[in-house]
């Protein structure tokens, strides 16, 4: 009995810590300057990136978590057949809704924006990079071709084409925004210091090609949002896997309990 109810205590402590941490990745996931800035550029049917609804589910799956390990612990001190079942119940539900996401996810990618569609991306990048209300967007984008050290969805000429050249909202001498020049040091997106501005703008390729970034920034985002999307799915997997474990554990647990107090 009492090794039993060691197992169960020990278990649940880590069922209680897998639960903490998804809070504090949720926590993480909001203020992470990739997700937050690359979870722009991802173009789906939701209303807000998809980073806004992740953030929410993986705090709320952590709430979720924690609250059933004490839950469970309880139903262990107390040798309580009601805090059992609803311990029980509650794991079972939380399966079956993370089972139903997993596969919703899988059936409907493009939905979601867990998708890269070359075409539909250079036409969100011309339609609103450096658009008037969409200084987030602009921002991502900054943000993507800076760090990733590319520009363009294809190339630099996918701006020339963009509602930033033909409205007129850039800067006449511009031919790409500065975040597509190579900087100074210590110079980012958000304070971008071109080491070579003129070059950078020049529209021959023998002569940017030195001061400019001329790799496409679409291979770096589906990297990025494949490995992200794999390793999601491998803790999902985790998760679901140590449910089971706690699941069957609770239950033979439960029948041990009061067979014995029958008895």
């Amino acid at each position: 009995m009492l090794v039993l109810k060691a197992t169960l205590y020990s278990s649940n402590f880590v069922f209680f810590g897998l639960g903490c941490g998804l809070m504090w990745s949720g926590v993480w996931l909001a203020s992470e300057a990739d997700y937050v800035n690359l979870s722009q550029l991802l173009h789906g049917s939701l209303p807000r990136p998809i980073l806004y609804y992740l953030t929410f589910a993986v705090i709320i799956l952590g709430v979720v978590i924690a609250s059933l390990a004490l839950l469970s612990c309880s139903a262990v001190a107390l040798l309580n057949k009601l805090l059992f079942a609803l311990f029980i119940f509650g794991i079972i539900v939380l399966l079956i809704g993370e089972s139903a996401l997993i596969i919703f996810v899988a059936v409907t990618p493009k939905y979601l924006g867990l998708a890269i569609d070359k075409n539909q991306l250079v036409d969100d990048w011309q339609r609103n990079y450096g658009v008037p209300g969409r200084e987030q967007y602009t921002a991502a984008v900054d943000y993507m071709q800076s760090v990733y050290s590319c520009c363009g969805v294809v190339s630099g000429k996918d701006f020339v084409t963009s509602w930033w050249k033909l409205r007129e909202l850039a800067a006449p001498d511009l031919v790409v925004p500065l975040s597509c020049c190579k900087q100074l040091p210590h110079h980012t997106h958000l304070d971008p210091l071109p080491a070579n501005q003129t070059a950078c703008q020049d529209e021959d390729l023998e002569v940017h090609r030195t001061a400019r970034f001329i790799e496409s920034c679409s291979d770096p985002l589906k990297i990025w949002l494949d490995s992200n999307i794999y390793r999601m799915l491998k803790y999902s997997l985790f998760c679901i896997l140590y449910q089971l474990y706690i699941l069957l554990s609770s239950i033979y647990g439960c029948l041990q309990f009061f067979s014995k107090n029958k008895s």
